[in-house]
């Protein structure tokens, strides 16, 4: 396989500390704005058995927002493929919530097995581990192969927009 198009993200990296309210309210959320993105997805593959594995690397827009007191990353790829994932946090870190996945813009579904995701100085990072299973066009342009395996994705985001202190993220783009 050539590359494959990261279309979750993730998560991704935010870029900025901690900012300050008005005058009148709490501390900003330090994850809360609108980053971009580098993502590198790496795949192991289970099935077929002989494939070897694949990484790529993407650029994707993240949208850091709360719905019903969880952190949610809403990234979109360049192709319109989005992903909503929760997060539990827990000051400049936070944790994948269980039980979540997202289809990918070439057929695969991702099924998070877990993740963190940091934000400092730096900017934002975040690690996610998934299962994955689905269609995957073939490298020499044939029918797709049907796969699965497992694989992981690492980002590196900075901030490219003032803190979000909107409502949901909905699954619009960043």
């Amino acid at each position: 396989m050539k590359s494959l198009p990261i279309a979750s993200f993730f998560l991704a990296a935010l870029a900025g500390s901690a900012c300050t309210g008005t005058s009148n309210s709490a501390p900003v959320d330090p994850f809360l704005g609108k980053w971009s993105c580098a993502e590198t997805r790496t795949l192991t593959f289970t099935m077929p058995a002989d494939e070897a594995p694949a990484s790529a690397v993407t650029h994707t827009i993240v949208v850091l927002g709360t719905s019903n007191g969880q952190l949610m990353a809403t990234a979109q790829t360049e192709a319109g493929v989005s992903c909503a994932l929760g997060f539990t946090e827990m000051g400049s870190s936070a944790i994948l919530a269980k039980g979540q996945s997202c289809p990918t813009e070439d057929g695969m579904t991702l099924t998070y097995t877990m993740g963190t995701a940091d934000v400092g100085t730096f900017g934002l990072r975040a690690n996610l581990a998934f299962d994955f299973a689905g269609m995957l066009p073939s490298p020499s342009g044939a029918s797709a192969i049907d796969s699965m395996g497992s694989g992981t994705t690492a980002s590196t985001c900075s901030r490219i927009a003032p803190v979000y202190l909107g409502g949901p993220t909905g699954g619009g783009g960043w």
